[in-house]
């Protein structure tokens, strides 16, 4: 099991899918990621999908799908690497398909703000990111939910209790990898959204976003007594009747 997630770009048609459900190949996505991670580069980039892609011979590629990126400040020094192309593989056509969310039944749902994400980050994960020992990944993160009171703990830091708008009937508890919690409210500690949050026992935690790019649904599994991963909630993807795609 591993953390998965659900980006929904608000740039039309970008995942234009008439030949069905594709992946991009960990070579490829390795690529485009180094393309597309920094905020300030992204802002030079512009995407053209292309549903007939050719190679640079001109020749019909086995692809259904390609990206072509344009970066303008490459283009105006005249660099040869100002254009890319990132070619999609059918999903049909690999046997280790990605993970997917699989019969996700949320037992609880609630809404943190970009306030409550600081206060996660600086008062419980701030002090586990930098501490050097050896049992850092020994405890694992506890989200325990008792009516509105959400409280967090994270190692040796005393427990984070916020206050979710929603009621839950009963307690409940839930427990994830530290570096599972602390890979996306890295990224997201700085960013001004709300956060829907859907829980699910047998397996995954989901925090849901909107921002100026897209929608965003990040899935984080449990662990179980035992430390382990649960995968309850995971399965292979399989293809779907809607237009979709996954790393």
């Amino acid at each position: 099991a591993c953390a998965i997630l659900h980006a929904s770009p608000k740039v039309a048609d970008i995942l234009t899918m008439i030949k069905g459900d594709c992946v991009l190949q960990s070579n490829v996505r390795r690529r485009l990621e180094r393309e597309v991670s920094s905020r300030g580069r992204r802002r030079l980039l512009t995407v053209k999908v292309n549903t007939a892609p050719t190679s640079t011979e001109g020749k019909v590629t086995e692809s259904p799908l390609s990206w072509e990126i344009h970066n303008k400040a490459l283009a105006d020094e005249g660099r040869s690497t100002a254009n890319q192309t990132f070619f999609w593989t059918a999903l049909s056509s690999i046997g280790a398909k990605p993970l997917d969310v699989d019969h996700f039944s949320p037992e609880f749902r609630g809404t943190l703000d970009q306030s409550d994400i600081v206060l996660l980050n600086t008062h419980l994960l701030s002090a586990w990111r930098a501490s050097k020992s050896s049992t850092k990944n020994r405890d694992p993160f506890l989200i325990e939910l008792k009516g509105q009171e959400l409280t967090l703990t994270c190692g040796d830091a005393d427990p984070l209790k916020l206050e979710l708008k929603t009621r839950h009937v009963g307690k409940l508890v839930m427990r994830f990898r530290i570096s599972d919690i602390d890979a996306l409210i890295n990224e997201i500690a700085d960013q001004h959204c709300v956060y829907e949050l859907a829980g699910d026992t047998s397996g995954l935690l989901k925090i849901s976003w909107t921002e100026d790019s897209g929608a965003y649904d990040y899935f984080i599994p449990t662990l179980g007594m035992d430390g382990r991963l649960m995968s309850r909630r995971v399965a292979p993807m399989r293809p779907s009747p809607t237009a979709s795609a996954a790393e």
